[in-house]
């Protein structure tokens, strides 16, 4: 079925932007650990706010356009089920995945979005949580450099 072929197209799409993005903080944080090697605290600092910006970017670029297309496909195929019973791929993946109780991470999750539980759909938390857990540790250090140099003035 060509609309099964669309949704692994869009998903191929999300995990390519995930994974180029995390070559792409990957690199600048490296290189902000060889600037620190050098005493270039200024650098480092730039060089880690830098990632988690174009980490944020990435984010936004997969929540709010390749998600959608993700999401739509799904809607999509739904629909096309709906005159099809027989073919019901796209509504059993989604009644499994929202049935499940929550883990200790879904419950984590839950405390900062609503949408972590039985019955909902949990991609977004989960698309919120992985990009949080990468972006946040280069934001934090950065911070923690401009606090030192500050404090040590």
């Amino acid at each position: 079925m060509k609309t099964i072929d669309v949704q692994m197209h869009f998903n191929n799409l999300e995990m390519k932007v995930r994974n180029f993005g995390l070559t792409a903080v990957g690199s600048l944080v490296a290189a902000a650990a060889f600037a620190y090697q050098d005493d270039e605290k200024k650098i480092t600092t730039v060089l880690l706010v830098f990632s988690s910006i174009v980490w944020f970017a990435f984010y936004c670029m997969d929540r709010r356009w390749y998600h959608q297309l993700l999401l739509a496909a799904v809607e999509s195929a739904k629909k096309l089920e709906d005159d099809i019973p027989a073919a019901s791929l796209s509504r059993d993946i989604k009644e499994h995945v929202c049935s499940l109780e929550p883990s200790w991470l879904g419950n984590l999750l839950s405390s900062f979005r609503d949408n972590a539980k039985p019955g909902k759909d949990p991609t977004e938390t989960q698309m919120q949580f992985f990009y949080l857990i990468i972006g946040t540790p280069p934001l934090a250090t950065a911070a923690l450099l401009v606090a030192h140099t500050l404090w040590s003035q």
